[in-house]
């Protein structure tokens, strides 16, 4: 791999648009004014201020900074057909071709990827050839306004190849998508003994900062920013750091190029006359960091960064994963919805699931501003119990769910340690006795048995878990919880009585799910 040179300033004498301006914004403002000039003087013209695009060779390899040279380079050496690639691509074709947007995307890029390869074969200076050609091609606008796959998915292959096309490799190769798509086959595989998630999360990274460099966003952009953060939960844990920045450049990145409140995405979910692959995408990566920024809260006790109350976009329809990429199927599909955009025939796609979750997300996101509000002293009148019984069901027939288990602990650490906390509260601090008046099967000795069997799924995360400390600490209040509960005497005082350890760092310290009860805080 050759040196990266010193860097030659790239001429800036254009700017990136201003994205996404609403109503309230400077550009309304003076719209207005613009409209009365015109109809005070309707010969004059204004002219449109269109944002000019920097030349072609002023965009290469080594016009960029030292430490971007560095990702591009380091980005190449992995890929298929290089001799240290870590990815192989299987060319055997199969029903997975089409099972969704990504795979027909990835089996394309693959093909342009080896044709850009062979045009330089042979060259010394290969690899600043093929960085240069991609980086003439993601300083091109990129329309995501287009109804067909075809024509939008054409931005990104054959000679437009771009950064984000390898970038989408990584993720594809990940298998980074939704809980759905992740099971289904992939042609992409790991070359035998290199398999590393570190490396895919810092490769995605690179791709998404050289991209970041040429163009401010765009709806692959993002599709990789939330992929992106999703594989760093599975790395470096659901409260780190980490994931906390990838997910606010997914916000910050959906609010600048609007889609939040995007022309066709943002209208009402009645039927229109003919869908759109952008409108439904758009409409899908709206819905997908909607629903993780509330399980953040709910995770972690910080703040939401959206919320609905300036969000109005919808969520997507109804359609299954493999009718997208063809839009006479995607026309099929689209009539056989009911009015309310749910498909008829009791499938479940990937669609499906990013529905039914933005759909309970937007009603989560009205708890939220009760529980986190300023304004509102809420008091929890209720049990999640259910909550903690799914999550457990889940690992007593792990092995029914085999391909789901790099899921098992996000579910633990999002639904059952919050509704862990809340049982243990009740065994503490008890609201009912003998069968809940609301839900018979919920008592206190079912509470018992749900507590332990989340004690061992709580054992169960391996000691390389990024979550171990998190799983551990709850393990050990639960279980605390448990022996102060059972062990004690029978008395009619219900009031709580300390206990003699303290709560575990982690838990006063970062983690709010337990430590946000009041029976953790009164001098436990």
């Amino acid at each position: 791999m050759p040196s990266p040179q010193p860097a030659k300033p790239m001429t800036r004498d254009y700017a990136f648009s201003p994205g996404y301006l609403g109503f309230t914004s400077y550009n309304s403002v003076f719209q207005g004014a613009r409209e009365s000039l015109s109809l005070s003087d309707t010969g004059s013209e204004f002219p449109s201020p269109e944002v000019s695009s920097p030349e072609s060779d002023d965009v290469r390899l080594r016009s960029l900074p030292l430490p971007a040279q560095q990702m591009c380079l380091v980005v190449l050496q992995y890929l298929p057909g290089r001799p240290e690639a870590h990815m192989i691509f299987h060319d055997e074709p199969g029903p997975e071709n089409t099972t969704t947007w990504t795979h027909t995307a990835v089996s394309r890029i693959i093909k342009s990827l080896r044709l850009l390869f062979q045009s330089f074969e042979g060259s010394e200076c290969f690899d600043e050839q093929v960085a240069d050609v991609l980086c003439r091609n993601t300083s091109k606008p990129v329309n995501d306004t287009f109804d067909s796959f075809d024509d939008w998915i054409a931005q990104f292959c054959g000679p437009n190849i771009r950064w984000e096309s390898i970038g989408l490799l990584w993720a594809h190769l990940e298998g980074l998508s939704d809980a759905i798509s992740t099971l289904t086959h992939r042609q992409l595989q790991w070359v035998e003994g290199k398999r590393s998630s570190v490396l895919s999360h810092d490769h995605i990274h690179y791709c998404i900062e050289i991209a970041r460099r040429f163009t401010a966003g765009n709806n692959m952009l993002l599709d990789l920013c939330r992929r992106h953060a999703a594989l760093g939960t599975m790395v470096y844990g659901d409260a780190s750091p980490v994931y906390w920045n990838s997910h606010s450049l997914c916000v910050s990145i959906l609010l600048y190029i609007g889609l939040h409140a995007s022309g066709e995405a943002s209208r009402p979910q009645t039927q229109p006359q003919k869908p759109s692959f952008c409108v439904e995408h758009k409409r899908l990566l709206y819905s997908f960091i909607f629903a993780n920024d509330k399980s953040e809260v709910s995770f972690t006790g910080r703040p939401p960064l959206l919320s609905r109350r300036y969000c109005s976009s919808v969520p997507p329809l109804d359609l299954p994963d493999s009718c997208m990429v063809s839009e006479d199927t995607l026309i099929e599909e689209f009539k056989a919805l009911d009015d309310r955009g749910w498909n008829t025939k009791g499938e479940i796609s990937s669609n499906s699931y990013i529905r039914a979750r933005y759909l309970m997300a937007y009603v989560f996101d009205e708890v939220i501003e009760v529980a986190l509000g300023n304004d509102t002293h809420a008091t929890l009148e209720y049990l999640h119990f259910d909550l903690v019984k799914v999550t457990i069901m889940l690992w007593v027939h792990k092995n029914r769910f085999a391909p789901m288990r790099r899921n098992f602990e996000w579910l633990l650490v999002a639904y059952g340690a919050l509704g862990g906390g809340i049982l243990c509260q009740e065994l503490l601090r008890p609201t009912f006795f003998g069968a809940h008046p609301l839900n018979p099967a919920l008592s206190r000795s079912n509470i018992v048995q749900q507590l332990s069997l989340l004690v061992a799924f709580l054992s169960w995360v391996g000691p390389s878990s990024p979550n171990r400390v998190v799983c551990g600490d709850c393990k050990a209040i639960i279980q605390r919880v448990l022996d102060e509960y059972l062990n004690s005497e029978p008395t009619g005082n219900t009031d709580l009585a300390p206990l003699a350890i303290g709560v575990p760092p982690s838990l006063t310290f970062g983690f709010e799910l337990l430590n946000t009860f009041e029976w953790l805080q009164n001098g436990i």
